[in-house]
């Protein structure tokens, strides 16, 4: 189990000392949850190159949601800088930008230098690097996904994968017709965090929601911001 950083007291060790904080402990010893990185495929890649070719620019302060998509659009961010973190989660993707110094949060309108998220999810090389490391900040999702606060970010940018966008624009990415696929996650209010960041500050933003689907045996690929 890491120990990670956040807001809450129980972080303080201070409470562990203290017996009367704690009614129960269980042990339990299993390997956490994970998610490997996939191999991504041509539509991946071609939507990818799109959007930072184009749409993320120097300084941006990124939201990432869960799927190959938003993964992929991170691999292609190598040589941006001063990328910054405020996402209700972040992935493997986020590591090597880390890495090569792309992300540094330095840009970001508070919590600079930090990677603010409210959950984790990939592999253990990811375990590992959030393991004890002041760097990253667990928050409560009412502070993640609060739209004022989220608004005030410097060059906010949202990337998301969907399942469905209709002609109006309208986006579906919790379900494939009746049958639920997946949570709608931080992507409701988004677009509410983004309009009010516009307000703040009167500077670029982009809410980017991604898809890909094959058709007759050939990737098709299709996004709307």
């Amino acid at each position: 189990m890491m120990y990670i950083y956040n807001d809450k007291l129980l972080a303080d060790t201070r409470l562990i000392k203290n017996d009367s904080n704690i009614d129960c402990v269980v042990y339990h010893d299993a390997a956490l949850y994970g998610a490997e990185p996939k191999e991504y495929s041509a539509s991946d890649i071609a939507i990818a190159e799109f959007i930072t070719n184009s749409l993320i620019e120097d300084g941006a302060t990124l939201q990432m949601g869960i799927g190959q998509i938003p993964n992929a659009v991170l691999s292609g961010l190598k040589n941006h800088k001063d990328l910054g973190i405020h996402s209700e989660m972040f992935s493997d993707g986020v590591l090597d930008l880390i890495e090569l110094g792309a992300v540094t949060g330095r840009m970001k309108t508070y919590d600079q230098g930090k990677l603010v998220c409210t959950f984790l999810v990939g592999s253990k090389k990811l375990y590992d690097f959030v393991d004890d490391n002041p760097a990253v900040d667990l928050r409560d999702v009412s502070y993640t996904n609060n739209p004022v606060l989220v608004g005030r970010n410097y060059k906010m940018t949202a990337i998301n994968s969907a399942i469905e966008v209709d002609i109006t624009g309208q986006v579906v990415s919790d379900s494939i017709g009746k049958r639920m696929y997946s949570g709608v996650g931080g992507q409701v209010c988004r677009p509410y965090a983004l309009a009010a960041f516009y307000c703040y500050l009167r500077v670029l933003h982009h809410s980017l929601m991604l898809l890909s689907f094959a058709r007759d045996g050939g990737d098709i690929f299709r996004w709307t911001f």
